[in-house]
């Protein structure tokens, strides 16, 4: 299973607005991330001592890590039409997250909130076309950075 040429356009066109605001999308994506799932946030060590989603919304390297996310997810929309490229980006990036401990339902939960940047972020892009289209675009995506993170 793949995205169409027509999925593709969506997934781009309701990304572009988003990535155009990457700071502001990353740090939102990642307090939507620890509002809903609180235990996540011990993964990661720069926010060691930080309580409180207002304080984890300041912390500079959380933009930080926000910014390189959207980077990342970028980089894969860029990759959409070419499957070997977007499928080695995907196994590299799920071979790297194994040191950090991470686990498939971490990647399980990034897919709504994914979802959910692109609704509060892509403004008229995110339409009910792109939501199905990211949908299925991320289920394929999380396949493989899951393969990989399980070795």
């Amino acid at each position: 299973m793949s995205l169409s040429a027509g999925e593709i356009k969506l997934v781009k066109d309701s990304w572009a607005p988003v990535y155009a605001n990457k700071k502001e999308s990353g740090i939102a994506l990642f307090v939507r991330l620890f509002s809903e799932n609180p235990g996540f946030q011990s993964q990661f060590r720069y926010l060691d001592g930080v309580s409180g989603l207002a304080a984890i919304e300041k912390t500079p390297a959380l933009a930080d890590h926000g910014v390189k996310v959207m980077d990342t997810v970028n980089s894969w929309v860029g990759s959409l039409g070419d499957a070997p490229a977007l499928v080695k980006q995907l196994t590299a990036l799920g071979t790297s997250h194994i040191a950090l401990k991470v686990t498939p339902a971490n990647f399980d939960a990034m897919g709504p909130v994914l979802l959910w940047t692109l609704q509060e972020k892509a403004g008229g892009a995110f339409t009910p076309a792109a939501k199905d289209a990211w949908a299925k675009g991320w289920d394929l995506m999380k396949s493989h950075i899951v393969k990989a993170l399980q070795g």
